[in-house]
């Protein structure tokens, strides 16, 4: 991972004047999950974002579980979904679905019409 902080004058201009111009990005670096180069004004970011970002940190967290507790994560509940089959597992009691989106759009749709058919 590398970050470097840009010269203040490249990004501000010598004398900034016009307050209404988007300010630029201060820091760059590559992404190490896909190698793509990024700007952003964030100091703390690693990844280019998106997926990127959610794949790093499974397995940055995997990796720091293991060196931490010498195992990797244990769920402590499965099941399968209530829409597709799909066998999930969590470390949380109450959860019905495997996480697909669909999946998780039927089960709001599901819980609202309960609410909505409760209200009346």
């Amino acid at each position: 991972m590398v970050v470097s902080v840009m010269d203040p004058d490249e990004v501000y201009g010598s004398k900034r004047k016009n307050y209404n111009k988007p300010i630029k990005p201060r820091f760059k670096g590559t992404c190490p999950v896909c190698g793509k180069e990024w700007k952003s004004n964030r100091p703390g970011q690693v990844t280019c974002g998106g997926e990127c970002s959610f794949a790093y940190h499974d397995a940055y967290l995997v990796h720091q579980r293991y060196e931490k507790y010498g195992k990797v994560r244990e769920f402590k509940y499965s099941g399968e979904c209530i829409f597709c089959g799909k066998e999930w597992k969590s470390n949380r009691k109450r959860q019905r679905t495997c996480g697909e989106p669909e999946c998780q759009k039927k089960l709001a749709q599901e819980t609202l019409r309960k609410r909505l058919n409760a209200t009346k």
